[in-house]
């Protein structure tokens, strides 16, 4: 997708309509970001990967486009990454194409060797 900038509308109290739960160590960080990047350049999104604080090894991802993203961190443990996305219904985005578009980047995550990859059960 052409372009840098941050164009998805969180909106106030918006929920994610599921999580993706990765679990992979430091040494295979290259290959999950790899993977991430893949996903969005093959479904039309930008990206960003932010290593917030290097010494805490807490890192941010975040995959947009108008009408959906993904906002995801490991804030809590340097192994477990939380992948959540969300969707924007007013500019075309369905709970069906969020689910679909989840299903595609956990196939590409689950490529990862030695990585624990699930899909949380949607939220209603």
């Amino acid at each position: 997708m052409a372009g840098n900038a941050y164009t998805f509308d969180f909106g106030a109290g918006r929920s994610p309509v599921c999580t993706i739960k990765v679990t992979v160590q430091s040494d295979q960080w290259d290959r999950l970001f790899a993977g991430v990047r893949k996903f969005a350049g093959l479904n039309d999104f930008d990206v960003r990967v932010t290593r917030l604080k290097p010494e805490l090894d807490i890192v941010y991802i975040d995959v947009w486009k108008p009408d959906m993203a993904i906002a995801g961190e490991n804030v809590f443990k340097p192994s477990d990454f939380a992948l959540s996305l969300y969707i924007d219904p007013t500019k075309g985005a369905t709970r069906d194409a969020a689910l679909s578009a989840a299903n595609r980047l956990r196939d590409e995550l689950m490529e990862i060797p030695g990585a624990s990859v699930e899909l949380e059960s949607p939220t209603d």
